[in-house]
């Protein structure tokens, strides 16, 4: 575990900013308390998350459900038709099971069939068109509650794509339901997602509360989710929580300007004297 620095350590680094005059009270301000910038969530190179193609773990993990071998070559080939982005064919295959082999189905097959269709979609960042096939997936109701798990996430990720923000938050609350519920796994990226789309929405506190429980569960420092994390806790003026995660940025990234001026406006916020930091461990 790395050691956190000390006030010792802090005290010359932020000492310089404001000898430079690199911070003013009127930048103070504007910093301290501006409207919280909505950041950009790259959602983990999204397309390369689809290809991993979910419907495969659904297969082999289910004792509920099983396919028949020819489903499952069928599925393998449309499978490989993606992953090679050779769309045109993996559209023709996607179209005849559809139209032909499950039409209107609500079986497990279809609802296998209606999820590879949304990727297909998602996959070239179509998000519109892959939605209702997603939704179409989960309301057959007729896949194992892992591979409901599975489109859940998908789905939830297509609507933040789209903005749909106010239909991500339910889905993953029953995504967190089930999973703990069920012991399924809940990784940090699901807690991740409800912090932005809470955000986006100006909704701070369940937005902070999901961003702390994603950087407890990273296995490593995510330098992007602690910066959301301490923008959040300026918003909320929660500053004790802004000092410890302005601390960290500036533990991993001590060469950073921006952080050493967070800091700096932080300990401005609450009153501190450059002086007395020497008596404060951080």
């Amino acid at each position: 575990m790395l050691e956190q620095p000390t006030a010792h350590f802090l005290i010359g680094r932020l000492q310089k900013p404001l000898e430079d005059g690199n911070l003013n009270q009127k930048l103070l301000t504007e910093y301290l308390w501006n409207k919280l910038v909505n950041l950009q969530l790259n959602l983990f190179a999204m397309h390369k998350l689809f290809l991993t193609l979910t419907f495969l773990i659904s297969l082999t993990v289910s004792s509920e459900e099983t396919i028949s071998r020819w489903t499952a070559d069928y599925f393998e080939r449309i499978h490989k038709h993606i992953a090679n982005e050779n769309y045109e064919k993996a559209q023709a295959e996607l179209i005849l099971g559809d139209t032909n082999y499950f039409r209107n189905g609500r079986t497990y097959e279809a609802a296998l069939l209606y999820q590879l269709y949304g990727q297909f979609y998602a996959v070239q960042s179509q998000y519109t068109n892959a939605i209702p096939w997603f939704e179409k997936a989960l309301a057959t109701e007729n896949m194992p509650r892992i591979g409901e798990q599975e489109v859940r996430f998908q789905l939830a990720q297509t609507y933040f794509m789209v903005g749909k923000y106010e239909n991500v938050i339910p889905l993953l609350e029953d995504f967190i339901r089930v999973g703990e519920r069920y012991k399924f796994p809940v990784s940090a990226r699901v807690n991740l997602l409800m912090a932005y789309s809470h955000g986006r929405l100006d909704q701070y506190e369940p937005s902070y509360f999901h961003i702390k429980i994603a950087n407890k569960k990273s296995d490593k420092p995510q330098i992007d989710w602690i910066e959301y994390a301490f923008s959040l806790a300026m918003k909320l003026e929660l500053l004790d929580d802004a000092e410890d995660l302005g601390t960290r940025l500036l533990y991993l990234e001590p060469n950073k300007k921006k952080y050493w001026n967070q800091v700096s406006a932080l300990y401005f916020a609450k009153d501190f004297e450059i002086d007395s930091l020497s008596a404060l461990e951080l």
